[in-house]
Order: C-alpha cells, then sequence, then structure tokens
C-alpha cells in the first residue's frame, strides 16, 4: 500500500504542475531555455509516475491469478486505470 500511497503523492505533484502551466502561470514557448526546463521537468515527472503505475498494474495482476474474485483488487484496478487515462491526457498535451 506504500508504494500505491507514494505514486499518489507523485501523480499530484504532477497534476499540480500541470495546473500551474495550463492556467497560465506559468507559459511554456518553446523558445525560452527556462520554460523548456519545466516542459523537461513536467515529462520526467510524468515519466517517474507511469512507471509505479504499470508496476502496481502488474502486480495486480499476479494477485489476481492466485486470489479468487475480489472487489478491492478491482476497484484498485478502475482507479488506476482513471490515474493512467489522467496521466495520458495530461502527456498528450
Amino acid at each position: 500500500m506504500s508504494i500505491i500511497v507514494g505514486a499518489i503523492i507523485i501523480f499530484l505533484v504532477g497534476i499540480f504542475l500541470g495546473w500551474l502551466i495550463f492556467n497560465g502561470r506559468m507559459k511554456v514557448p518553446s523558445e525560452s531555455r527556462e520554460d523548456s526546463k519545466i516542459y523537461e521537468l513536467a515529462r520526467a515527472l510524468a515519466h517517474e509516475v507511469r512507471n509505479p503505475i504499470n508496476t502496481i498494474k502488474m502486480n495486480i495482476q499476479l494477485l489476481r491469478e492466485e486470489l479468487e474474485p475480489n472487489k478491492k483488487l478491482e476497484r484498485i484496478e478502475s482507479e488506476l486505470a482513471r490515474l493512467d487515462k489522467i496521466l495520458k491526457s495530461f502527456l498528450d498535451y
């Protein structure tokens, strides 16, 4: 569970950075050196969030093979899918 909490915290930091960028408090023109650093930070952060999400997904699949059908596992999978969708939207932007 601590992996999930860590992943969620990292994800929320990424969402906050995205919010700052999307709301114009930080602009991301392609020309500025400083702005490209922000872009790279957002990209790296998104990558770092995706790694734990994928690890959690793989472990959930392994648990599914060992356990009987479980509503808690289904809930975790649906939340991970939602996080992954939000992250994809962030990266697409």
